[in-house]
């Protein structure tokens, strides 16, 4: 009997991973052929609002920013926004406005709303001060180097159709617990492309769809700003586009006790607002896990009938598949960073393969430990999931987990 289940199941998880390369490659492909647009008509271009809420002087503040002053775009502005008018944040803001005093740049110092997290109450207050002449809404956060300057223009295009546009980040790891973060947050890369979802360090949404989709009442409720946008986006039947061009190269965190609780943290705010998301990611977890267990089980008390060929044969097809998943991985990080393919073939693509398993083995425990959780821990502030807002329960000093 557990011989059957063995090979059903993780003929199924092979099937999966092989539909997950397969799909890997033709986003790839479909990336590359998206570069090859005609010129652009600098009267298409809208007058952007640009927010960035920012907390704590956290690791590689000031170059991220900066970067954000240098977009290849005819007229936009910049508001970053914070919480407190102590923020560690400011005195790094106001340097780089007294350094470029004919740029449109914004400080809001926002006041907390008491039914939604930090990072919302923020954006929201950044709302309130937009430009008259603002026609699309772009939020980026401030721990993601956007890729060049052409960032910005990537990322609004898709709005010039009344789109929800979004980027996404991606890592470029040195060390194991980094390489760790990167092989599982570019599994979500592929997912978040496949299943048009939103992630809150680089969208984009035209003024008049945000208003639409009624998404400041929504916001100020909300344990998030991404997810319950792309919900809503979907319910209102409004298109989610990736922009490939419209990607941030994030720091990855050196200590795998944080990396843990920031997967942990970033799996919950998506079951939060978006529970079919996260069932499906759950599924797959469940199968993943319960693969390697079998196979596991059958190589310690070997069947009567297929003996230790059943446990063998699975793993290998289940490495064999990490290993084309790693590959594709490689194939993924060129198509979506050009002109850093240097740093994307500085590390073997092939070790992948173990940091593959090791993340597909993470899946479910940490899926798992979420089902019922309503306690988030964000920069510090801790917060109760109430069933339709959050609750802001306590707050200590916070500083940058990736920095140390």
């Amino acid at each position: 009997m557990l011989e059957s289940v063995t090979l059903a199941v993780v003929g199924v998880t092979v099937v999966v991973m092989l539909l997950l390369v397969r799909g890997g490659l033709v986003i790839a492909a479909g990336i590359v052929a998206a570069r090859h647009r005609p010129p652009d008509d600098p009267a298409a271009w809208p007058f952007v609002s640009l927010i960035v809420p920012c907390k704590g002087a956290e690791a590689g503040l000031a170059e991220n920013l900066a970067r954000h002053l240098r977009h290849d775009y005819p007229a936009y502005e910049i508001l970053f926004v914070v919480a407190d008018a102590d923020d560690p944040a400011i005195p790094v803001i106001e340097q780089l406005r007294t350094a470029h005093p004919t740029l449109p740049l914004k400080l809001v110092v926002a006041p907390r709303l008491p039914d939604c997290v930090e990072k919302t109450s923020n954006q929201l207050a950044a709302l309130m001060e937009v430009d008259p002449r603002c026609e699309v809404l772009a939020f980026a956060d401030s721990d993601g180097e956007p890729l060049n300057a052409g960032w910005l223009k990537e990322l609004v295009r898709p709005t010039l159709a009344g789109n929800v546009a979004t980027g996404y980040r991606w890592y470029l790891p040195e060390d194991n617990v980094a390489r760790l973060q990167g092989t599982w947050d570019s599994a979500w890369c592929g997912f978040h492309i496949a299943f048009h979802t939103v992630w809150g360090g680089a969208m984009a949404v035209r003024k008049d769809v945000f208003e639409r989709l009624d998404l400041v009442d929504h916001w100020s409720r909300a344990p998030t700003d991404d997810v319950v946008l792309a919900r809503e986006a979907w319910k209102a039947g409004v298109p989610v586009v990736f922009a490939p061009g419209a990607m941030c190269l994030s720091g990855p965190h050196r200590r795998l006790a944080s990396f843990l609780t920031w997967i942990r943290r970033q799996t919950l705010l998506v079951r939060l607002p978006a529970f079919g998301l996260y069932a499906a990611g759950l599924f797959i977890a469940s199968l993943y896990f319960l693969s390697y267990a079998l196979c596991v089980a059958l190589l310690i008390v070997p069947g009567p009938e297929y003996g230790l060929a059943l446990p063998l044969a699975g793993l290998g097809g289940l490495l064999g598949a990490s290993l084309l998943r790693a590959w594709v991985r490689y194939r993924l990080a060129r198509a979506l960073l050009p002109g850093r393919e240097a740093d994307v073939a500085r590390t073997l693509w092939w070790p992948y393969a173990v940091f593959v398993v090791l993340a597909d083995l993470l899946m479910f425990p940490i899926y798992a430990s979420v089902l019922f959780a309503r306690t988030i821990r964000w920069r510090g502030v801790t917060y109760v999931w109430t069933g339709d807002r959050v609750r802001r329960e306590a707050a200590e000093p916070w500083r940058e987990e990736t920095s140390a």
